[in-house]
């Protein structure tokens, strides 16, 4: 991939989900929610899950590099808001 001319921002979600959800369900949901002119690196957070708990919680770092101009927050946040509708669809997880 190459270097983008323009900032990249962070944003970070935490999905409740079925214990029984694997990790790369939701990664694959998440990455389907990217498009051509913005890069959507995902990396892990934080992974909890209390004892005897029938749900986790997963915690994801989204970065987002543009390559066609910079985000606004607005842009940032509504890539975000697509990224999770994805999951959720994906898991029946809920946002945290």
């Amino acid at each position: 991939v190459p270097l983008s001319r323009y900032p990249s921002t962070e944003r970070d979600v935490t999905y409740k989900v079925a214990t029984d959800t694997p990790y790369a369900t939701i990664h694959a949901a998440a990455l389907a929610g990217a498009t051509d002119s913005i890069h959507i690196a995902i990396a892990p957070q934080a992974f909890y899950q209390a004892q005897d708990a029938d749900t986790k919680n997963i915690t994801l770092r989204f970065t987002l590099t543009p390559y066609e101009k910079t985000l606004s927050s607005d842009e940032a946040n509504t890539l975000i808001d697509v990224v999770s509708a994805r999951v959720i669809e994906a898991t029946n997880a809920t946002i945290i």
